[in-house]
């Protein structure tokens, strides 16, 4: 067994055990210097962990609101003809390993209530995405998280 599947059986061993039973992910394409090689090798590595929902977002360069973007080269990244093939990659490969597209940026798989939701008028969007759920708590975990409380 390779060590991308070991690491991937602990994963799910351990957040079964301790209780997860939904695993939701977000995905940014069109990063510099991604190929698109090394973007369909991510998107099988993240369907080996077999998520519930993916949320498939575009870099956004914004240099003049994220200071830290102006050590990016923009020449390393994709123009917008790439920009839209990277997404096509995404969108036939999760399609084909039986996820449902949601609106524009995301994907759940067909037993999912984010695409019931979807089918039935009943789904919402905060400003992280698509959701099923309305709650006013969202706690974001990660080095770009953001977190959402009722006092702000």
């Amino acid at each position: 067994m390779g060590l991308n599947r070991q690491l991937v059986k602990v994963f799910t061993q351990n957040t079964i055990s301790a209780g997860v039973r939904s695993l939701n992910a977000n995905l940014v394409y069109s990063l510099p210097m991604k190929t698109t090689e090394r973007f369909a090798e991510t998107l099988q590595k993240l369907l080996s962990l077999t998520p519930d929902r993916i949320a498939l977002f575009g870099y956004a360069h914004v240099p003049w609101m994220a200071r830290r973007q102006k050590m990016i080269d923009p020449t390393a990244l994709p123009n917008p003809k790439a920009r839209l093939r990277l997404f096509q990659i995404a969108q036939h490969i999760f399609n084909a390993d039986g996820y449902q597209s949601i609106c524009i940026d995301h994907f759940a798989l067909t037993n999912d209530p984010m695409t019931l939701a979807s089918q039935t008028g009943t789904l919402f969007r905060n400003f992280q995405g698509y959701t099923t759920d309305q709650s006013k708590v969202l706690i974001g975990v990660g080095a770009s998280a953001i977190s959402k409380f009722p006092q702000g």
